[in-house]
């Protein structure tokens, strides 16, 4: 569902003395629950959790050294990168992709069109759709929030809908999400690529334009969201809570046993 990712969008914004906070959120189908999407707030630390059937992860970002850590529970294997690492790995990876690109014109079109298959989210991965956000209604009420309500658009097509209580509406300062502005700044120039190289599940899939236009978290958390495929409502993100209170800072250790992973470059064949 690409819902996940537009909420996992909304998280942007901060000052400085910032309180731990949990969102706790369930994502639907049709109207049947099919995962949760738990985003933890600690100092300079952020969380996102997935649990889904076939999606079971964790993104991690530290905001002081600029890591992120993306773990794979259901493979008990974890990946961790600096800003710096990460936008050597992006930049390796978009001069191969234009070598492979080069190269794919003298061949067969069968071969091409293989080559195309397996790499495309490579391929493409610098012709994201740019999202674009306007605001439509205000004073709607969803469960104890009164909400505005906010449409994401790309080109003539609604791609979701979001419904953002504001910061003190939810109980919440804007100065509680700053780990989340550093993190967009860090994946401003290369989360398509990130999406592409990691199995990162729901929660980033649509992550990839326009983070700082998203009203969200600047204006207000997203109590609710609704993604759309070609008109079509394709799932719904619902907060169930929004709590401040402490955060324990072993939630944001690796799990013991886990194999460390490095970022592989694929392979174009």
């Amino acid at each position: 569902m690409r819902i996940i990712g537009i909420v996992l969008a909304t998280m942007i914004s901060i000052c400085s003395i910032a309180a731990d906070v949990t969102i706790q959120s369930k994502n639907y189908k049709n109207d049947v629950e099919v995962g949760l999407t738990n985003f933890y707030f600690k100092g300079d630390q952020l969380m996102i959790e997935n649990q889904y059937k076939t999606d079971n992860n964790t993104l991690i970002f530290n905001a002081a050294n600029k890591q992120f850590t993306f773990i794979d529970h259901k493979r008990k294997e974890y990946y961790q990168a600096t800003e710096t690492e990460l936008k050597r790995f992006i930049g390796q990876l978009r001069q191969l992709v234009q070598v492979t690109k080069a190269f794919m014109k003298s061949m067969p079109p069968e071969q091409q069109e293989a080559i195309t298959k397996s790499l495309d989210k490579y391929l493409n991965a610098d012709s994201q759709p740019v999202t674009n956000f306007a605001k439509s209604k205000s004073g709607v009420k969803v469960g104890k929030w009164s909400t505005d309500q906010y449409n994401a658009t790309q080109g003539d097509a609604k791609v979701a809908e979001m419904y953002i209580a504001s910061h003190s509406a939810a109980g919440v300062s804007k100065d509680d999400f700053k780990t989340f502005e550093v993190m967009s700044q860090v994946f401003s120039q290369t989360i398509a690529e990130f999406v592409a190289v990691l199995p990162l599940g729901a929660s980033v899939q649509s992550m990839a334009s326009n983070l700082d236009q998203n009203p969200a978290f600047s204006e207000g958390i997203a109590v609710k969201s609704i993604s759309y495929i070609d008109g079509n409502v394709d799932g719904e993100n619902r907060v169930d809570s929004i709590t401040t209170g402490d955060v324990s800072a072993s939630k944001f250790a690796v799990p013991s046993g886990y194999a460390k992973k490095e970022l592989e470059m694929p392979k174009m064949k």
